[in-house]
């Protein structure tokens, strides 16, 4: 049972990316890459030595409309070439993306879906801001897409 402070929205989206399933993943779990892709993440300043597993934990610094501020997020799901799982904690409660990769006669199925359990208010400010958050979602598939497809 949820507390009745909380609120969780879902996102779904697919794009094909025009590169095979192992390049794909690759430019997706080489999180150096993030900035790139990833609206409001700057910079990438720390990754949890070791090969990519479920607990691997990453900093970044991530942009706001007048401040930077450092958040970490880990690998909560890993199925190499298959599936990325990644969790945000904090303060306004918690945030999961998921990347699955599928084959495709083109190249490879991309889908990405967030969701998130925020504690009361931040749901009230994410109610006002779902458009903007759905977009920058949606660009983050299209720039992943793009930036993969530009890898030589």
């Amino acid at each position: 049972m949820r507390a009745t402070n909380t609120s969780s929205t879902t996102v779904e989206y697919t794009v094909t990316v025009n590169r095979s399933v192992e390049d794909t993943w690759r430019f997706l779990t080489e999180f150096e890459n993030m900035p790139k892709w990833a609206r409001g993440v700057a910079e990438i300043v720390a990754i949890s030595p070791g090969p990519l597993a479920v607990g691997t934990t990453v900093t970044d610094i991530g942009l706001g409309l007048k401040r930077r501020w450092r958040e970490t997020f880990s690998v909560e799901e890993l199925v190499p070439g298959q599936v990325l799982g990644l969790v945000w904690r904090g303060l306004y409660g918690t945030a999961h993306v998921r990347y699955t990769l599928t084959a495709a006669p083109q190249g490879t199925q991309l889908t990405g879906s967030t969701y998130g359990d925020y504690r009361f208010p931040f749901w009230i400010v994410l109610m006002f801001m779902s458009g903007t958050a759905n977009r920058n979602f949606r660009a983050g598939l299209e720039n992943i897409k793009k930036f993969c497809e530009m890898q030589g």
